[in-house]
């Protein structure tokens, strides 16, 4: 799932939010995702409000999942080409493999 937070919210919530940091999370909505520019496959998406509740999570577990991605092969991307129902950002390719040098 991913989360909105609406844009008169964001001065009560940025200060208990940090990239990176694992939250503990009370008092949200749960939506319907929107149908366009969607960063993660998923029917539904979280939204906070001033009343959520974000409390750091100390110690931080050391598995937690803080990345999620989908891989798409390069053969597959003009498909996608100005359909606006996903969110893509292209990060580049291997183009060669080597062995290490000393620079």
């Amino acid at each position: 799932m991913y989360v909105e937070i609406p844009p008169e919210d964001i001065p009560y919530l940025k200060p208990h939010l940090q990239e990176g940091k694992v939250v503990d999370i009370k008092r949200f909505l749960v939506q319907r995702a929107k149908n366009i520019y969607k960063v993660v496959e998923t029917p539904y998406m979280i939204k906070l409000t001033q009343r959520s509740i974000i409390t750091p999570v100390v110690p931080e577990p050391p598995d937690f999942p803080k990345y999620v991605y989908n891989l798409i092969p390069f053969s597959e991307l003009p498909q996608h080409a100005n359909l606006t129902d996903r969110f893509l950002d292209i990060i580049g390719y291997v183009a060669a493999v080597s062995n290490v040098e000393k620079v």
